[in-house]
């Protein structure tokens, strides 16, 4: 597979063809037509049935495992994966939500996101007590001195 995919091991397309087919057995068996289908719509296009026929010759040489308990074990590890890019993404959009509610002047930061703005104000709590940046800096100095100096660094 990564020869196949090259470096981009954790894109869609990758995921959904080994929760179907998880050994190159069940890849090389599998019908052309439906192969190429999982992963030209993924992939929208960009894999192509050319692709999938270079897969399938692939999967036939391949010396791989055919082991059952691999196969339960990468389906489980794709699932686990995608629970948590959902989580991920669940969290970014309540930070986003909080973040705007907030209407903060953090946000006026050049290059602050949501995300990242959320983490600044939860580091230091609310900006308005600080009467000027550099008591934020100072308040920053201060905490990040304790962090290195509890860390033994």
């Amino acid at each position: 597979m990564q020869y196949f995919f090259k470096s981009r091991l954790h894109i869609h397309t990758y995921y959904v063809l080994p929760k179907e087919a998880p050994t190159p057995e069940a890849i090389a068996s599998m019908h052309l037509t439906h192969l190429t289908h999982l992963l030209e719509t993924p992939s929208h296009g960009r894999f192509t049935r050319d692709m999938a026929v270079n897969l399938r010759i692939l999967a036939q040489k391949s010396v791989g495992s055919n082991d059952s308990s691999i196969s339960i074990q990468i389906t489980q590890t794709i699932a686990q994966i995608e629970l948590l890019d959902s989580q991920v993404d669940t969290v970014e959009s309540q930070m986003k939500v909080i973040m705007r509610s907030l209407d903060s002047v953090i946000m006026t930061v050049p290059g602050i996101d949501f995300v990242n703005g959320g983490m600044i104000l939860g580091e230091i709590g609310d900006i308005s007590h600080f009467s000027n940046p550099a008591k934020l800096l100072t308040q920053s100095l201060r905490k990040t001195i304790d962090t290195i100096q509890a860390t033994g660094l």
